[in-house]
């Protein structure tokens, strides 16, 4: 499972890298790391609460 997890990160890691260079021929980088990073966290954000992971409070 864990190399499952390994190839699907890296295989989204590099589509990623290849559509961030595509944009940003035809936008501004800042633009492009902007938005990119901004859709980033609303998904992120969205995970956080379904995720079973306790923390260390003390």
């Amino acid at each position: 499972m864990t190399a499952l997890f390994a190839l699907a990160t890296s295989l989204l890691w590099g589509l990623a890298d290849f559509g961030g260079g595509l944009l940003t021929r035809r936008a501004p980088a800042l633009t492009v790391v902007v938005v990119s990073q901004s859709i980033a966290a609303v998904v992120l954000g969205a995970m956080a609460p379904s995720s079973d992971q306790r923390t260390i409070h003390g």
